[in-house]
């Protein structure tokens, strides 16, 4: 019985490695293949036929010097194949065919970067709103030019204030001495009693 070919797994298998196969291989060579039959001025001698040999030929321009060709590996062990942990025995797979019954709560799948991603922009938000409560609790400070420009005015408005006074005062004084009328002013200082010493 060929038990092998009816093998659940072993079908799983050969489609993830088709599917290996096809993107490693089969996708380029199938666009070279369609890019010939495309190409009316395609000739097979400019593809498979083998420039001159430099080490025979080292004048020629455009010899060339003959390469090793590196053999082509393919890794088909499952952990390296796209789906290959998906066709071993005892896998489930359920929750991934089409035809499964799906939960009405859409399931949020976040990786890890994403995650770092989301705390770092809510912390970058958090310490702007930081930074402008700081900046709204902080001291308006003028600048050195305000500053020196108020201290200025406080000089002149000062000096404004004390020139008027003595302004007042003369004048105060001249309205004084113009005055005939006006009362000698009698100051009468008592003269302090002084101890005598005794001797």
């Amino acid at each position: 019985m060929a038990k092998g070919a009816r093998c659940k797994y072993k079908k799983r298998m050969r489609t993830a490695k088709a599917a290996h196969l096809y993107k490693i291989q089969g996708k380029a060579r199938l666009e070279r293949l369609n890019s010939r039959i495309n190409d009316p001025n395609y000739q097979m001698q400019s593809e498979y036929t083998l420039g001159p040999n430099a080490f025979l030929e080292p004048d020629n321009p455009c010899a060339v010097f003959p390469q090793v060709k590196k053999p082509e590996i393919l890794d088909m062990r499952s952990h390296k194949i796209e789906g290959g942990g998906l066709a071993a025995i005892g896998t489930f797979r359920k929750h991934l065919s089409k035809t499964a019954k799906r939960s009405k709560y859409e399931v949020v799948v976040r990786t890890a970067e994403q995650i770092e991603r989301e705390e770092q922009e809510a912390a970058g938000i958090q310490q702007m709103v930081d930074e402008q409560e700081v900046e709204q609790q902080k001291p308006v400070v003028a600048s050195a030019v305000a500053t020196k420009e108020a201290m200025d005015e406080l000089a002149m408005l000062t000096e404004k204030m004390s020139l008027e006074k003595k302004q007042r005062r003369r004048k105060a004084k001249d309205d004084e001495d113009m005055d005939g009328n006006s009362a000698p002013k009698i100051q009468i200082k008592s003269k302090p009693i002084q101890k005598t010493k005794k001797d």
